[in-house]
């Protein structure tokens, strides 16, 4: 096939699978997302699954590969989506293959991995275009396009591209510095190490002593999270239509309803008296039994207006209740309510069901009847929130006392008794191989899932007391995947408009924005597409970065948030936050050990529990978890970068 897009055109020869840098997940089984409706090829799909190393992750599931794991994955990692949606494109066997920088959400361990035996061993003899920051990878493929500002700046292979110098140079000696910080952190601990066994041993060793560990190796099970829709059908009584009224309150409206309904009647049933009676009276003339019949007839039209004006007015009421009930219900529900409920049937209640309720309740009794079934359904969901009014001044003293959390009642503990305080001030490391509870400790902290058990504190407050809007307000988070809105750079700074444009240009050159910012035309006003595409990974991770620093929150959390840039990036990253949030908690999820290396404790947490809670010079010091996840990710890197550093010296 070909395509022409600005007098470009592209002949593509062949079938094509595409791998996004943000994982998709579709609702369904673990199989039902990588057969995608293709039929079961037995060999093939087993080939995939161990090719992008899941096979241990689908064994620890009860139910295997036939674990539901809803529309947004809600069971599986960050990691395990990522690996899920390659194992597709794998098992798809197309000619071509798209990869858009698959290994962002993995551990450099498992990113290895999946580079060795899935793009060079699985996908050999296949045309495979890799989207991709980590240079450690790129001696081992055929050609490479070096990109820059939209533009290809070099192209060749990698000893040509590498002698040439320019952009590839400069990502390549980011990514020598960064090995080589990590190398010197962790010397003492690769001594050791060599007195005893190689790295390489050593690590096998530690996979052998986890899978020994019966209860590390046990993962979440398959739970069903799409709840059905609960419906009923025939005759509904009257509850429907007395909770119409309650949630309205249009009791008043009603009640006028109803009185100029009665005068309506009463005065027609006068005015047929009136005729029956004045012609039996002599006394009465022609001129006044018309005179007193169109009075008569006059008022009760009155009567019939007002009864139409008060129904419309109650149904407006009911309707701007209604619907603002269910948008504070749907904003302030937990995040299990989204997982477990599709987004079309929230989309049917507020657009066809809402409309069933502002046109047909009021003026019609008969479609009542029919429709009561859904405004059942609507009362269920639209179920309020009451919202504790407290202003809270954040310190960032944080506690976890015991916390274990479940992400569904009938669905097994994700967090496992986490105990812990983060003094004011700290820098905190969360590290811990895929699937490990990092993020889900984070979904606790904002209250997107409740604990099931124990409390987590904010200066001695339980945070289960607070509202989530002053909860959520006080705390900032770079998230892995960062999240921009159509608009304005302005409004996706500063979406409340707190903030003038001096300290909106503050925050911009501090984040290493402004000379981009100040070359666009529109300035703050440049737009922003859907998602943020038209800025690069890079540039929306900073982005966040400058929302951040125009909230100068005490807590701040880094969820795996330099998963998805070059080292380069990181490095800026890194700097200002410890330039400018110097006095604040920082707690960082990380995969890239040196990431965290420099923190002031490390916590190590796996399969939900608590490994290690330290320094990291006295984890260091000692065979501990965090010692063996250096060691290893320094394996992995000096393993894939070796021909990166003789090649650069």
């Amino acid at each position: 096939m070909w395509a022409e897009s600005c007098g470009l055109r592209v002949s593509v020869f062949g079938s094509i699978a595409y791998v996004s840098q943000t994982s998709w997940i579709q609702s369904g089984t673990i199989q039902d997302n990588i057969l995608y409706g293709k039929p079961m090829d037995k060999t093939k799909y087993e080939k995939a699954i161990k090719a992008c190393a899941l096979d241990k992750d689908i064994e620890a599931f009860s139910h295997g590969d036939l674990t539901e794991i809803g529309q947004r994955g809600l069971n599986l990692s960050g990691g395990q989506k990522q690996r899920v949606q390659l194992a597709r494109a794998v098992y798809n066997d197309a000619d071509i293959y798209l990869l858009d920088d698959p290994f962002s959400a993995v551990d450099a361990h498992t990113a290895a991995t999946l580079f060795n035996d899935c793009v060079m061993n699985c996908l050999e003899g296949k045309t495979v275009i890799l989207v991709t920051h980590q240079v450690e990878f790129l001696s081992s493929v055929d050609n490479i396009l070096v990109m820059q500002d939209g533009q290809i700046k070099q192209s060749g292979n990698y000893e040509n591209i590498l002698k040439a110098g320019t952009a590839f140079e400069e990502l390549v000696n980011a990514h020598k510095e960064a090995i080589t910080g990590l190398d010197s952190s962790s010397s003492s601990e690769s001594k050791t190490m060599n007195k005893h066994q190689t790295l390489e041993e050593n690590n096998n060793n530690y996979l052998e002593k986890e899978n020994s560990e019966g209860h590390l190796l046990k993962g979440p099970p398959g739970v069903q999270l799409t709840e059905d829709e609960e419906k009923e059908i025939g005759n509904v009584g009257w509850k429907p239509f007395l909770d119409y009224v309650v949630i309205s309150e249009g009791s008043w409206y009603l009640f006028l309803c109803v009185f100029t309904v009665s005068g309506f009647v009463a005065l027609q049933a006068a005015a047929s008296y009136w005729l029956a009676y004045g012609i039996q009276i002599p006394a009465v003339t022609t001129v006044m039994l018309i005179s007193v019949y169109t009075l008569l007839s006059s008022v009760s039209t009155v009567f019939v207006f007002l009864r139409s004006i008060f129904a419309a007015l109650l149904g407006l009421k009911a309707s701007k209740m209604f619907f603002s009930k269910f948008t504070d219900a749907v904003f302030s529900a937990p995040m299990v309510f989204f997982d477990s409920t599709p987004v079309g049937r929230i989309l049917t209640r507020a657009s066809s069901d809402l409309s069933v309720i502002d046109f047909d309740i009021p003026f019609s009794f008969a479609f009542v009847i029919a429709s009561s079934i859904e405004l059942l359904a609507m009362i269920l969901i639209m179920a309020s929130v009451t919202w504790q009014v407290l202003i809270v001044a954040i310190f960032g003293i944080l506690a976890s006392k015991y916390t274990q959390l479940r992400y569904r009642p009938n669905a097994p503990l994700v967090l496992k008794g986490i105990n812990c305080t983060f003094k004011e001030g700290t820098r905190v490391g969360i590290v811990g191989r895929t699937g490990s509870g990092k993020t889900t400790l984070i979904t606790a902290l904002f209250r997107l899932v409740e604990p099931d058990s124990g409390r987590i504190l904010i200066d001695g407050l339980d945070i289960c007391s607070i509202g989530l809007k002053d909860l959520r307000m006080n705390l900032s988070v770079i998230p892995q995947e960062p999240t921009l809105f159509r608009g304005s750079i302005r409004t996706n700074l500063d979406p409340l408009g707190l903030h003038s444009d001096d300290e909106i240009w503050k925050a911009l050159e501090k984040c290493q924005l402004k000379t981009t910012i100040r070359n666009l035309p529109n300035l703050l006003d440049s737009s922003v597409s859907d998602e943020g595409e038209n800025w690069s990974a890079g540039q929306r991770q900073l982005f966040c970065l400058g929302r951040v620093l125009l909230r100068r929150n005490k807590i701040l959390i880094l969820d795996e948030a330099t998963a998805s840039i070059d080292s380069a990036t990181d490095v800026i990253l890194q700097r200002i936050i410890r330039e400018e949030f110097s006095s604040c908690t920082v707690i960082t999820v990380a995969h890239r050990v040196p990431t965290v290396i420099d923190s002031d404790k490390v916590m190590v947490l796996s399969f939900g529990k608590m490994m290690e809670y330290d320094e990291p010079s006295k984890l260091m010091e000692t065979d501990t978890f965090f010692s063996k996840l250096v060691a290893e990710y320094w394996s992995s890197c000096r393993r894939n970068s070796t021909q990166t550093l003789v090649d650069f010296q």
